[in-house]
Order: structure tokens, then C-alpha cells, then sequence
């Protein structure tokens, strides 16, 4: 879904952002993120995106000195971050060999507990998107009409089935 907005990422294929909260990292593929007060680009709840050297800074003095605005921020398509039409840092993209193995930690991130990350070597990053449900709501509500049609079908006609047996066992039991 195209935002508009600079700082919204989305990944387009496999991998997930690494995401930094405290010291321990984190996974994620909501990509809506906004600068915080340091001028990292940060999720809602506050995990900063990490990039190849660390946080992700813009905007703002950064840990080398360099002072900029974010009109000049840019990330390309494999992951480059440009600020001022230079690159700063390469985000971090990973991908699990066993997904599922995973743990939810809430907000849509992910810790890799026993499952090594794997950096993804061409990520295709699309900036002023957002990732979207790949389920159609209204898709979905016909096709659980239809299951319930027929799970409720399903039913009557094994209630036939009872009585029919009942009644055959009925005749066979007077005979």
C-alpha cells in the first residue's frame, strides 16, 4: 500500500527488519516507522531499525558529526540508506532458514531464540509503502458462508442417516 510517507519501509519477499529494543534485537515486517527524538527511525513502540553499523539515524546529528534534514533521506532497493545523496548505512534485512521458529514478543516482533538469522544478500525495499494483509475480508467471510453451509448440510444429512438406521433397526428388531 503506497503511504507517501518517506520513513514507511516494506519489504518486498522474504526477510524481516532487525529492530533493536534495549540491547536485545528483534524482528519485524511492519515497516511503519518515524524518527525519535535522536533522530532514529524507530517503530510505534519505540524498537530503533538497524542497519549494518548500528542504529538507523537521520535527520539529525548522527554519531559521526554529520547534521542534516530529513527531506534528504532515501533508502534505495537493496537496503542503502541515502541522506544528502550519500549512503549512511545499509539496513538490516534477515531471513530464518525455519520461520516457525520464531517466538512472538508482541507488536508484530519476533525474537530468534535457537534460530540463526541469515542476512538476506538482495532485499527489495520499498520506501513510502507499507506491507498489507494478503486476505481479502470479504473473500474470506464468503468462503466461511460457504463452510458453514456445508458443515450444517453435513450435519442434517448424518441426522437422516441416524433416523434411517434407527427406523431399519426398528423393523429388523419387530421381525
Amino acid at each position: 500500500q503506497n503511504t507517501g510517507n518517506p520513513y514507511d519501509l516494506a519489504i518486498s519477499g522474504s526477510g524481516f527488519f532487525a529492530v533493536r529494543s534495549g540491547s536485545a534485537i528483534y524482528y519485524t515486517r511492519n515497516g511503519q516507522f518515524h524518527t525519535d527524538a535522536d533522530g532514529a527511525l524507530a517503530t510505534v513502540n519505540g524498537m530503533v531499525l538497524q542497519s549494518d553499523g548500528g542504529d538507523v539515524t537521520v535527520g539529525a546529528t548522527r554519531r559521526d558529526g554529520v547534521s542534516s534534514g530529513s527531506d534528504d533521506f532515501k533508502v534505495l532497493s537493496d537496503g542503502t540508506v541515502l541522506e544528502a545523496g550519500q549512503p549512511i548505512a545499509r539496513l538490516t534485512i534477515c531471513d530464518f532458514a525455519d520461520p516457525s521458529a520464531l517466538k512472538p514478543v508482541g507488536d508484530s516482533a519476533f525474537s530468534a531464540q535457537g534460530s540463526d538469522a541469515q542476512d538476506v544478500s538482495n532485499p527489495q525495499i520499498r520506501q513510502g509503502m507499507l506491507e498489507t494483509s494478503n486476505v481479502s475480508t470479504a473473500d474470506e467471510m464468503i468462503s466461511m458462508m460457504a463452510s458453514l453451509r456445508s458443515a450444517r448440510a453435513g450435519q442434517h444429512l448424518r441426522q437422516v442417516y441416524d433416523d434411517l438406521m434407527g427406523r431399519a433397526l426398528s423393523a429388523f428388531g419387530q421381525t
